[in-house]
């Protein structure tokens, strides 16, 4: 017996409200081992961790979701789409919008940021996770496409109007 035997016996429902908390529980291991980083050496050296562990992690997630999902398109969109399946994006609260302008260029939209909405929520200020998005998001490219280019719009510590938490647009 394991996980994954016990896995094919659930319910579709269970199995979308399993990857949902698995999602959640990723950002909670990332969220607590950088508040102990911080703790310790201070918020320059945890982000300093923080941006090798996002160059690492991002090319791993995206050679397995590009395995997984036998992902052989290209382009903008390919990536766009490719991206929303990161682990951290398994949750109800997070909600992307994807705009493609042309074949060659596709908006994506952070409309709602479960880990900065709870900074708000507890207090805290908003964290600028730009660095690390577009580290995030160019490395992960790199593996769906490597021609697609990637840039921020808006992302924080940038301003950014009510319905916007980040924005990238994927070129190529």
């Amino acid at each position: 017996m394991n996980a994954v035997s016990e896995l094919e016996k659930l319910p579709r429902e269970t199995l979308i409200d399993i990857i949902e908390m698995l999602g959640k529980n990723w950002l909670t291991v990332d969220g607590l081992w950088f508040q102990n980083i911080e703790g310790e050496f201070g918020l320059e050296t945890a982000v300093r961790f923080d941006e090798k562990m996002w160059e690492r992690q991002s090319l791993a997630e995206a050679w397995r979701i590009k395995k997984v999902l036998k992902i052989a398109e290209k382009g903008p969109l390919a990536v766009a789409k490719a991206n929303i399946f990161l682990t951290g994006y398994f949750n109800r609260a997070v909600e992307v919008e994807l705009q493609e302008i042309s074949p060659n260029k596709v908006i994506q939209t952070f409309i709602h940021c479960p880990n900065q909405e709870s900074m708000i929520k507890h207090g805290q200020p908003v964290f600028a996770c730009k660095k690390l998005g577009l580290t995030e998001r160019v490395n992960f490219a790199k593996v769906i496409d490597p021609e697609v280019k990637v840039r921020c719009l808006t992302c924080p510590p940038d301003p950014h109007p009510p319905n916007v938490w980040c924005q990238w647009e994927f070129t190529k």
